[in-house]
């Protein structure tokens, strides 16, 4: 094969390889792995998960209180990343919202989380439990939680093909109904992005419910998880 024939073919599939990792891979829907609590945010349940232990403390997600938004967001997902802004000036739109994030790993990826939205509590969530309560088996993606506690919606920030259609994000619309007192007219969208530690690897089986955590972040979690 002559030089420019083989530097073509390369260049072929280089392009090919990188329009999955960015554009085909993230534009199929992930759903959760078998035996996973769907929730359907329809019926309004309550949070799944009391309470998270973030670098700014406990942020409450059971019970009254203000509008709560958790973002399950992976810093080492290109789909997450790609989608940062967008989350931040939602943000920004709706400060009277209590936002937090969660993401699938230990302190230093909540701490890059934390660098990626100043301001915002950021728990770490190794072994995906929070994911696994709520039934989001990927990241980016937004539990809009109401006033009275319960989930309102739960699913993908938008499911545009570039994330940027005032008419399916979803997730917006969601929580300026919420903060109105109405209910979203969309409660759930599939989940696009990158799979969860849990949904990828099954690590939170039900037998693991009730083994001591690995470590003593896992052990903050996981006792806060299981109230």
């Amino acid at each position: 094969m002559r030089p420019a024939a083989l530097l073509f073919a390369c260049w072929c599939a280089g392009t090919c390889a990188a329009l999955w990792h960015y554009s085909v891979r993230y534009a199929r829907a992930v759903e959760p792995p078998s035996g996973w609590t769907r929730l359907d945010p329809g019926r309004a349940p309550a949070s799944p998960v009391e309470s998270v232990l973030t670098d700014r403390g406990e942020v409450r997600l059971a019970g009254g209180g203000p509008v709560r938004v958790v973002n399950f967001w992976d810093p080492d997902c290109a789909c997450s990343r790609f989608q940062s802004a967008s989350i931040r000036e939602a943000m920004r739109r709706w400060p009277e919202a209590r936002w937090v994030t969660v993401v699938p790993g230990g302190s230093e990826a909540a701490a890059r989380a934390a660098r990626e939205f100043p301001g915002v509590p950021a728990a770490a969530d190794p072994r995906g439990r929070i994911a696994r309560l709520f039934g989001v088996p990927a990241a980016p993606a937004a539990a809009v939680i109401d006033r009275e506690g319960r989930v309102a919606y739960l699913g993908a920030y938008n499911i545009g093909r570039f994330c940027d259609a005032e008419e399916t994000a979803y997730a917006a619309l969601a929580i300026r109904a919420v903060l109105k007192g109405e209910r979203p007219k969309v409660a759930s969208t599939p989940f696009f992005g990158c799979g969860s530690p849990a949904s990828a690897a099954e690590r939170a089986t039900a037998g693991d419910e009730g083994r001591p955590p690995a470590s003593r972040e896992d052990a903050r979690s996981h006792e806060r998880e299981l109230r």
